[in-house]
């Protein structure tokens, strides 16, 4: 199991400081105060510190995350002009409320315990393959550093853990389709990742974790085993029809 490793960083807002996990993680290109604070609406309603979880028979401590929700979002009808179908609708508003929409290579995880303990995330890093929408120029193979809640980690002697049954593990080497927010507080460029479904790009075709994307496109528009170019086009055309306001 990882050993943990204290780093400091200035948040007076912390109850102490954020532990990470064993592996190598550039502490200059992340910036843990904003992330915590970005991800202080996706723990439980309950913020005990993890510490006072239940014990689990492989001797964990923590909690399990549910099923992410579908994203879906309410369909005009008729669609509203210059869309004709309730797919083209539905797929701008989707493009149009992410920052970043990109495929990128995996490359590291690496476990973080936030500062009050009450929560665990990943921080990943990413080399881009293809933009579909930035809100800055990515250039091709540009390193990405996203977050996203669940991860071990050991801290006091006690191994500590926050389950995400339903957003898969991201694999070295492979290509992931990444939907972002952008950081905007963050003093460095960051991106967090929703709780949803992990979707992987195999032979250009996209593969969502439970065989859909609906929360992606806010219908059941793209099958799982659509081609990644289809995809991107889908997203391309609508944005074509109508620029994000």
């Amino acid at each position: 199991m990882r050993n943990a490793l204290a780093i400091g960083i200035a948040a007076a807002s912390l109850l102490s400081l954020p532990v990470i996990g064993s592996q190598s993680l550039p502490i200059s290109d992340f910036d843990f105060t904003a992330a915590e604070k970005q991800l202080q609406g996706t723990a439980p309603l309950v913020r005990t510190s993890l510490h006072e979880a239940e014990l689990a028979k492989d001797g964990t401590r923590g909690y399990g995350l549910p099923a992410p929700n579908v994203r879906r979002v309410a369909t005009p009808n008729p669609p509203p002009p210059p869309f004709t179908t309730a797919r083209e609708w539905a797929t701008y508003y989707q493009y149009c409320g992410w920052d970043a929409i990109v495929r990128a290579t995996y490359i590291d995880s690496t476990p973080v315990l936030s500062g009050d303990k009450t929560l665990i995330y990943s921080v990943s890093h990413f080399s881009v393959e293809d933009t579909i929408k930035s809100d800055v120029p990515f250039k091709s193979s540009q390193h990405l550093v996203v977050y996203r809640v669940g991860g071990e980690v050991e801290d006091g002697g006690e191994k500590l853990r926050v389950d995400t049954p339903d957003m898969a593990a991201f694999k070295a080497g492979k290509s992931y389709l990444l939907i972002l927010r952008r950081d905007k507080n963050a003093s460095t460029q960051q991106y967090s990742i929703p709780n949803a479904q992990t979707i992987v790009v195999t032979n250009d075709q996209v593969y969502p974790i439970s065989g859909k994307y609906a929360w992606l496109s806010g219908m059941d528009a793209f099958a799982s085993g659509e081609t990644y170019a289809a995809l991107r086009d889908n997203f391309i055309k609508v944005h074509t029809l109508k620029s994000c306001t």
